[in-house]
Order: structure tokens, then C-alpha cells, then sequence
């Protein structure tokens, strides 16, 4: 097992694979309709669990059975089904004996399926056609991030992350910016006599 760890994670693989499943399904608009194609690689299960968000099980007659907890906070479930999505695409039951891996490694793969999900749930095509913001960094201030956030239906940090390493934004200033918020709001309201409601 020790040579996969020179391997993993694969950046530049699974953001050619999601740009790649992206074209072929014709440049879908966002948000990405990732229901639809996760049942159109697996049969999807509901259960209820505490702990695990889901996973994938190939079955031997190459079947993929999906399991997504309904228990999923609000704004993770399209990240859970995009990632049961990834590893299917991603050829990570083909290639990888998952019963022998250790948890280090199911790390690696998991790493490996965010990049994946990022670039599948937050095209860049999209930033630049809806957004314009055509690789040059912009000033998003909590309100900004929150629409993205809600626009491509992803959480705060899923938002932050991508828009940080699209260079758009550091992601310190946007965690600056949303955790002063609105401290910054009353502060200005005080100073001006204008409220935010």
C-alpha cells in the first residue's frame, strides 16, 4: 500500500475528470442537477445514521449502490451525493482494493473526490459566464459569498475554498469578511444613521 501514498491525491486527474464528465453532459447550469446524475451511475438508498454522510458499494456484478443518510445537514447534500458521484467516476472501486485500504489512504481518496466535487459543483465556466469574473481576484464581502454559496448550493467553506484556489479571493479575507460582517454593518450604521434592514 505504501507506493499509492506517491500517487494520491491526483489534483490535475480528477479536475480533467470533472471537466471532462462536465463537457460530456453538455455544460449543465448550476446548480448542478448532481441528483440526477448519481442515479444515472448507482441505485440510491436512504438510511438514517449520526456519524456517516454515505458511501458507495460496488456490488460484484459491477452495480453501484449509493446510501446517503437523510439525516445530512442542509447545504451537504449535494456535496455527499456529488462525492458518492466522484468516486464512481473516478474509477476509485476499479482501481482500488477498498476492504484492504487503511485509513490514511481511504484519506488520500477522499482528498482526491473533493477536488473532484469542487470543480464539479463550482465550474469555473460558471464564475466566468454568470459571475464575470474571468480569473481576476474581486472583492466579495459576506453577502457576495453568501450568494455564491447559495447559488451553487454549497456550504460556506466549500464557497470559500473554491474561491480561493480560483485566486479570486484569499481565503482569509473571506473568513475575515463573513466572521466581521456584521460587526462592520452596526459599526457603519452607528457612524451614518443608515440601517441594513
Amino acid at each position: 500500500m505504501k507506493d499509492i501514498f506517491f500517487i494520491l491525491p491526483r489534483k490535475d486527474f480528477a479536475i480533467e475528470r470533472a471537466r471532462n464528465f462536465l463537457k460530456e453532459k453538455g455544460y449543465p447550469q448550476v446548480p448542478m442537477p448532481v441528483k440526477k446524475h448519481l442515479k444515472e451511475y448507482s441505485t440510491l438508498y436512504k438510511y438514517e445514521d449520526d456519524e456517516e454522510e454515505g458511501f458507495c458499494v460496488k456490488e460484484t456484478t459491477g452495480e453501484y449502490k449509493v446510501y446517503v443518510n437523510t439525516n445530512i445537514m442542509e447545504g451537504r447534500n449535494a456535496w455527499t451525493y456529488a462525492h458518492e458521484l466522484a468516486h464512481i467516476v473516478l474509477g476509485h472501486h476499479d482501481d482500488f482494493p477498498y476492504n484492504d485500504l487503511d485509513d490514511e489512504t481511504l484519506e488520500l481518496l477522499d482528498q482526491e473526490v473533493d477536488i473532484f466535487v469542487s470543480e464539479y459543483l463550482m465550474p469555473q465556466y460558471a464564475f466566468e459566464n454568470y459571475f464575470f469574473l474571468k480569473g481576476r481576484s474581486a472583492y466579495l464581502d459576506s453577502p457576495h459569498i453568501g450568494a455564491l454559496k447559495s447559488f451553487f448550493n454549497v456550504s460556506w467553506e466549500a464557497m470559500i475554498f473554491r474561491l480561493h484556489n480560483l485566486g479570486y479571493q484569499d481565503k482569509s479575507i473571506s473568513e475575515y469578511y463573513i466572521s466581521t460582517y456584521n460587526e462592520r454593518k452596526q459599526t457603519f450604521s452607528r457612524y451614518t444613521g443608515f440601517s441594513y434592514t
